[in-house]
């Protein structure tokens, strides 16, 4: 079984979304494609699935940008990988695709059976993880480190995340003073 890129990078996603000293810093999708090393189309297409069931904010606009809906301790590992995987059908084996199947076996297939138990267990074996339980320390520092290179090397604070949020704070809440 192979996951797809989309669930490979949905969990990396998280784990840097996480990792953000400040939990209510929007991160940009630019800098998402930069730190996850991504095309933008990949990255809107996985954020836009996982905000259409409610596990991520997504806002476009001057103020936009991806924060987590719900911290990753509540979020299982399986539940990402099944709503990334469902794009490609959970393909196992060609006869998973009945349209793309040539088999002989075509509709009295003995082998899918089986196919579909070592799916079943593949799925069990991420429903005893949550995200929390992949992040490290290392890895917090890592993306916190990656944060600031994207913003310092973009203008948009030298390097200083915290003045980069609170000046993001401050401008809301005049916009929304307004």
């Amino acid at each position: 079984m192979r996951l797809s890129s989309h669930s490979d990078l949905a969990v990396r996603l998280f784990l840097y979304l996480d990792a953000q000293e400040d939990k209510e810093r929007r991160v940009l999708t630019p800098e998402l494609c930069q730190v996850l090393d991504t095309k933008r189309s990949t990255v809107n297409e996985t954020t836009s699935s996982l905000a259409k069931v409610g596990l991520l904010d997504t806002r476009s606009g001057k103020y936009g940008g991806i924060i987590l809906s719900r911290p990753i301790s509540d979020i299982l590992v399986s539940e990402v990988i099944s709503i990334c995987e469902q794009r490609s059908g959970w393909q196992f084996a060609q006869c998973d695709n009945p349209a793309g199947c040539d088999c002989y076996m075509k509709g009295h297939c003995a082998v899918q059976p089986m196919y579909q138990q070592a799916l079943h267990e593949f799925i069990r074996i991420f429903d005893k993880f949550c995200l929390a339980d992949l992040q490290t320390d290392v890895n917090v520092k890592v993306a916190r480190r990656a944060a600031e290179k994207y913003i310092s090397g973009n203008g948009l604070v030298s390097g200083d995340l915290e003045r980069y949020s609170k000046r993001r704070k401050e401008n809301r809440s005049l916009t929304d003073a307004s």
